[in-house]
């Protein structure tokens, strides 16, 4: 780790819009952010960076700079008003090709050449700059987007849902000061969707939000603000106990658990600035090096933003309450029964998808229905006729494969996609047997954007645009939580894209070879590999039969498969495992136990109901082959989901 003043001669940067107030500054911030949020003054050029888009750039415009070191702005790009993403894409590559044109010349040309700006641009670097930095640095431009004005509608917003994020994060445990962590991943906008599929306050992908929360194709409870952050506070509380810090904890909320812990083996640390500035892994990009800086911007502002904004004022927390549905209901007799505020019902119940709205699925038993605090639960439900009870779902409309059609056709006809189509069939293949009777998938949910502010009360407010295309680096394998490029722009925050899985498993490739995971068998690896059992037996010296223990490493054999083939193929077999017991079962929280007399992995994981991987979620660092009498154990309580599956179909008649 290197200080301000020493760091590597080989790429010293004068950071000019820092000078020498960075003590200070990071002195004064002490005195506001506890110390489990540590404000380091090597992060503190990066903080001041996010701070600068959050509250000074708005949406209109955005700001070039280096990549690495964010210290060194180039230049602010402006857009005029109503300008097409063409345009605004024009002007930022337009505003990049004269940064990196001066970059060049400060590499090769001669000092009589330089201009003004490239003088200007000269001054960002230290005074033993060599040319071998400009030209590295001409790799490294980038364009990151303003927010401030999607920023303060944010502050606006979350004075709806701050009071029980607070009082959850309480319950759990927590830090208060998380509550600010929506600010980065959605802006406090619970209808929030990102591009790779993460949804609502907290940004969940489906994979993990699945664990905590029920998803199907009627109930999204990402998009649940107050159940939502039960989950998030929940799966917080379970980075900070693997990872034993909260920069390292906030980080892989981003970054998932599994990496920050390779993180630390790597660099034989824990320390966040020695992380930040030297982890090196072809998943941990821009969007996880500035996850737990730009959440220290965000708290900042959070916590002072009339000293940003000027006077603003939060929305008022609502006034509602639950009634658990005993049955299914169509929403228009739920609408009928409080008086006919359809609107008040859809603005308070968003985990609801649009075919609930469209009337093609009803409100499934069991779904907790949010109504406002003056309707009278016991009269709504009375008011609820024998014709507005159902014992399930609608019945699927179907469709009876005929001589010429393919799956293409058939999605195109019934305006689904061939993904939905295909998996709500569990179709293998695109191949059709003609006489085979498909269902038709209800249409998935819309993105809905957050409800407009009264134009008075944003000030310099406008449009978020179409992100600015740049730089792209290759895509990384994808695995079983959000994985990035590297280049995660414009949106709020800079890895918007959901949560990281939950999983702490490291399901790669090492040296040809892995490490054993809960429930995998040399047959599955054989599968995986496309060759024989006996093949993987003679590689790794085994014994005919002989199971694989959890925490062995085999050998494999790639002859027939490659790397990424095999890791696909992998982590699929677990994503599906993990997504067919989350479609029962549901974490609501976790206890810690210790261990007595005869309490074997088999018998612990039988007593509770928790298979051996979900444990193993829990207590990364416990070796479950060497459970020993006394030893503490993180227990994950799981119960069966109460809400009736939302792809339950039954004759809207009710009969058999």
């Amino acid at each position: 780790m290197h200080k301000l003043g020493c760091w590597p001669t080989h790429w010293v940067w004068t950071l000019a819009v820092v000078g020498c107030f960075l003590v200070a500054t990071a002195k004064l911030q002490a005195e506001t952010v506890p110390s489990q949020f540590p404000r380091p003054v090597q992060l503190e050029p990066d903080v001041l960076f996010w701070q600068r888009i959050y509250s000074k750039v708005t949406t209109q415009g955005g700001l070039l700079h280096d990549d690495r070191y964010l210290g060194v702005v180039y230049s602010e790009v402006s857009f005029p008003t109503g300008a097409s993403t063409h345009d605004r894409v024009e002007r930022v590559d337009e505003a990049r090709s004269k940064i990196q044109a001066s970059l060049r010349k400060l590499a090769t040309g001669p000092l009589t050449e330089w201009t003004d700006e490239d003088r200007r641009i000269r001054a960002l670097f230290a005074d033993n700059a060599t040319p071998a930095t400009f030209l590295e640095a001409l790799d490294h431009v980038r364009f990151q987007l303003g927010q401030a004005d999607r920023f303060r509608e944010g502050v606006i917003r979350s004075g709806t849902w701050e009071r029980h994020v607070e009082e959850t994060l309480r319950r759990e445990g927590l830090p208060g000061e998380l509550s600010a962590l929506p600010h980065v991943e959605s802006s406090f906008n619970p209808r929030a969707y990102s591009k790779v599929g993460a949804a609502g306050l907290w940004q969940f992908m489906r994979p993990t939000g699945g664990r905590w929360l029920h998803i199907d194709n009627v109930v999204d409870e990402r998009l649940d603000p107050y159940k939502s952050t039960v989950a998030a506070a929940q799966f917080l509380a379970g980075n900070y106990a693997s990872l034993g810090t909260w920069p390292l904890a906030l980080t892989a909320y981003n970054h998932g658990a599994s990496g920050m812990r390779r993180a630390k083996e790597q660099l034989g640390t824990d320390d966040i600035v020695t992380i930040l500035r030297g982890y090196q892994s072809k998943t941990f990009g821009f969007a996880s090096r500035n996850f737990y800086v730009s959440f220290l911007a965000a708290l900042e502002i959070d916590r002072h933003a009339e000293q940003y904004f000027g006077p603003i004022e939060r929305r008022s927390p609502e006034a509602t309450q639950t009634i658990r549905l005993p049955y299914f209901v169509p929403m228009p007799a739920l609408s009928r029964a409080i008086g006919g505020e359809h609107d008040a019902l859809k603005n308070l119940n968003l985990a609801l998808l649009s075919p609930v709205w469209s009337g093609r699925r009803y409100v499934p038993k069991g779904f907790e229905l949010r109504v406002p605090a003056n309707i009278n639960t016991d009269q709504l439900l009375t008011r609820l006729t024998g014709k507005d009870h159902f014992s399930g779902q609608p019945r699927d409309p179907v469709y009876r494969v005929r001589t010429g059609d393919t799956i293409e056709k058939i999605a195109l006809a019934y305006d689904v996609s061939i993904v939905d189509l295909a998996s709500y069939n569990r179709l293998r293949g695109s191949h059709l047997k003609v006489g085979t009777t498909l269902k038709i998938p209800p249409p998935p949910a819309q993105p809905i954007a957050a409800p407009s502010l009264p134009a008075q009360s944003v000030a310099n407010s406008s449009p978020v645009p179409a992100a600015i295309p740049v730089r792209r680096e290759p895509s990384p394998p994808k695995g079983l939580g959000r994985e990035e490029s590297g280049d995660q722009e414009p949106g709020p925050a800079p890895g918007m894209g959901g949560a990281a899985s939950a999983d702490p498993s490291d399901y790669s490739v090492t040296g040809n070879a892995v490490i054993v995971q809960a429930t995998e068998t040399l047959a599955q690896f054989a599968t995986w590999l496309g060759v024989s059992a006996a093949r993987l037996e003679i590689l790794n010296k085994l014994s005919r039969g002989k199971s694989l223990n959890l925490g062995d490493r085999l050998r494999l054999d790639f002859s027939n498969v490659d790397v990424a083939t095999f890791e696909k193929r992998r982590l699929q077999y677990h994503l599906d495992l993990q997504e067919a017991f989350f479609r029962q079962y549901q974490v609501v929280s976790r206890e810690t136990i210790k261990l007595g007399v005869g309490d074997s992995l088999w018998a612990i994981t039988h007593r509770y109901h928790v298979p051996v991987w979900l444990l193993k979620e829990y207590n990364p660092d416990l070796d479950l082959n060497a459970l020993r009498l006394g030893r503490e154990v993180v227990m994950p309580k799981v119960t069966e989901r109460l809400i009736a599956a939302g792809d339950t179909t039954v004759p809207a008649s009710g009969e058999p």
